[in-house]
């Protein structure tokens, strides 16, 4: 896989990621902020992050940015049972699922987000204590995108809490979009 470098709206992606858990448990913070990355792999990765947080970190879930200098730090942070120091490094490991941890799954959530952020040149960390949740934390270079938009623009153009209603007819196309 080859990057498609290009710049985007994070609000966008938190949209869509938003979106794909129509339950309200994904609290999006809005933001004006814009990257420069690929921005299919980059929500990949991001919406990986968030599937496992909803999962294992107590079914819900905030996702967040901040300027960082020239770079944009995106964290999807959860307020489950956190994760132990000794298995903070591990979980980025294939097929690696913590024992403690119920549901199903194959543990490759976390391996492919480390794999897409190493292939985008984009940090990964991990910020976990224990019986206190977790932040996972991914960096992106900013960039700044001609569309205009502004703080007041991007927060007035989010859908978040917005409820939508979808009809369709076919059962394949309702299943997909579900």
């Amino acid at each position: 896989v080859a990057p498609e470098i290009d710049d985007g709206r994070v609000q966008d992606m938190f949209d869509r990621i938003a979106a794909e858990h129509p339950g309200g448990q994904v609290d999006v913070r809005a933001t004006a902020l814009n990257i420069s990355t690929d921005p299919m792999l980059f929500e990949r990765a991001l919406s990986n992050l968030v599937a496992n947080a909803m999962k294992h970190g107590g079914g819900a879930c905030r996702i967040e940015a901040s300027a960082s200098g020239e770079f944009v730090d995106i964290s999807v942070v959860d307020d489950g049972p956190g994760i132990p120091l000794d298995d903070q490094d591990r979980i980025f490991d294939e097929f690696v699922r913590l024992e403690t941890r119920g549901g199903d799954g194959l543990g490759l959530g976390l391996a492919i987000v480390k794999r897409i952020a190493r292939l985008l040149d984009t940090p990964l960390s991990l910020s976990s204590t224990p019986g206190e949740g977790a932040r996972f934390t991914l960096r992106a270079r900013g960039a700044h995108v001609a569309n205009g938009a502004t703080p007041s623009s991007a927060a007035a153009h989010s859908i978040a809490g917005v409820k939508v209603l979808l009809l369709d007819d076919d059962a394949l196309a309702r299943e997909a979009v579900a």
